[in-house]
């Protein structure tokens, strides 16, 4: 038998794998870091809102080109 690659649907789980797996190690550890390093609050907080706005441009971006 001929293996063609995978179909989409198991891309789709690999995928969802793999970005839960970024998003649980992103909230479980560098998030509690990087406020552990920054007490005052001042640069963590407003910069998880500006790479939140970056990324969801970088995703209009893809929608529309």
């Amino acid at each position: 038998m001929f293996f063609d690659g995978f179909n989409t649907v198991v891309y789709g789980v690999l995928f969802g794998m793999i970005a839960g797996m970024m998003v649980f190690i992103t909230l479980k550890e560098l998030l509690p870091t990087a406020h552990k390093y920054d007490t005052s609050d001042t640069i963590v907080t407003p910069f998880i809102f500006v790479g939140m706005a970056v990324m969801g441009g970088s995703l209009l971006l893809f929608d529309y080109t």
